[in-house]
């Protein structure tokens, strides 16, 4: 057989290979062929798919395209896939945030050190001769798609947008040499009122919400769905104001933009997302989804069974079933902070939320272990903080 070494060979390559993309994409299925909490994400949403009007995140048509350089890289121990990991020099991030940074994500690989090494030695080369000096990860790509190595619970089946990995990656990535750069904290909370503490809270938010519409001039609306595109915008503006100043914040692009909207608008809940206005300017927002992972999750380990079209048409028929949010954006303008507008927001939300019987949890998440405003205010709202994902750094 040969040593391990010898054997591997590491092949790279971009957005033109669209069979070593298929078999980058196909990988994790059958890494986690047997756990039944990984949810994996469609295909459409990697390769595009035609018949939708669809453009993969891994095409070159794609908005981040515009703004990075990309290389992909599979692990073969002969024609068995065994490892995979994407690497990426973002402009608008580097020119954003004034460094000179690369990343590295979509990491998977069996549970073999000598592998993941290898893998990470060619894709710390890529972004060495990209000029990069420092590298972070796992980021698929940036802080706007999904990011963080998940390191506790995993035993629940992950949100919307939200990472899942083998418990062994840790050790795997720490070995190599990267070291923490941030936590990422997500908090669950029960949607309906279901002991007296909860009722207790409810009932104070429930005041403070009149009193404010009272004798403030706030109005707390909910995106209107006829003109998505104005309030996407409207959300985008307090989005790059409220976040300027957050750890790995990259604004959002129009490309990006017009992509999430055409991603979402299948799937949103109207009285989920809201918009604050203060003397009718708009101040904050709070946009949150049911959770579609719920929804596309596996049903056995057939591929057939599991393809796009029955994926989405099952997603579709429960969606008014489905138990679960997220709450995936959440943002205040700073002269607005001391209004109280997030525990307005949170409340009109949550009424919402809970006229839907079949909403039971919600998730807040990625919160920055360092925002203790924000930790803060999910403690308040009842959050528990039950899980977490670690970005890595390393200096070149």
């Amino acid at each position: 057989m040969g040593k391990l070494s010898e054997r591997i060979k590491v092949v790279d390559f971009g957005y033109d290979a669209r069979g070593l993309l298929r078999k980058f994409v196909d990988f994790p299925w059958k890494l986690y062929k047997n756990n039944p909490y990984y949810v994996p994400q469609l295909d459409t949403y990697f390769l595009g798919n035609r018949l939708l009007g669809a453009v993969g995140l891994f095409e070159k048509e794609h908005p981040f395209a515009k703004i990075s350089k990309v290389r992909f890289f599979l692990a073969l121990d002969g024609d068995e896939v065994v490892g995979r990991i994407a690497a990426n020099i973002c402009y608008h991030y580097n020119e954003y945030q004034k460094e000179d940074a690369g990343f590295w994500g979509f990491f998977e690989v069996i549970d073999n050190q000598e592998i993941a090494n290898l893998l990470f030695d060619r894709a710390l080369q890529f972004l060495k001769e990209n000029e990069a000096k420092i590298i972070y990860g796992p980021a698929n790509f940036t802080s706007n798609y999904t990011w963080g190595l998940l390191i506790n619970d995993f035993e629940n089946i992950s949100y919307l947008e939200t990472p899942y990995n083998m418990p062994y990656y840790q050790k795997l990535v720490e070995n190599y040499g990267f070291q923490k750069a941030m936590d990422l904290y997500a908090y669950k909370i029960k949607v309906h009122v279901e002991d007296e503490e909860t009722a207790k809270r409810q009932k104070y938010f429930e005041k403070l919400h009149k009193f404010a519409l009272k004798h403030a001039n706030i109005e707390i609306r909910d995106i209107d769905v006829k003109n998505l595109d104005r309030d996407a915008h409207i959300i985008l503006d307090i989005h790059t104001e409220a976040w300027s100043k957050n750890w790995g914040h990259l604004p959002i692009t129009e490309g990006e933009l017009q992509d999430i909207e055409e991603t979402m608008k299948l799937f949103l809940d109207r009285k989920l997302i809201k918009i604050a206005y203060v003397d009718g300017k708009p101040a904050a927002f709070l946009w949150a989804m049911p959770d579609m992972n719920y929804l596309l999750r596996r049903r056995g380990s057939s591929k057939f069974w599991n393809n796009d079209y029955f994926r989405i048409i099952r997603a579709l028929i429960g969606l008014k079933k489905v138990p679960r949010i997220r709450l995936i954006g959440f943002g205040i303008k700073e002269e607005y902070r001391k209004l109280g507008l997030d525990a307005l927001l949170y409340y009109s939300a949550m009424i919402d939320a809970q006229k839907n019987k079949y909403y039971k949890e919600s998730e807040l998440s990625w919160i920055l272990e360092n925002n203790e405003l924000i930790k803060a205010a999910c403690i308040k709202f009842g959050g528990v903080h039950y899980r977490t994902w670690r970005i890595y750094s390393l200096n070149l």
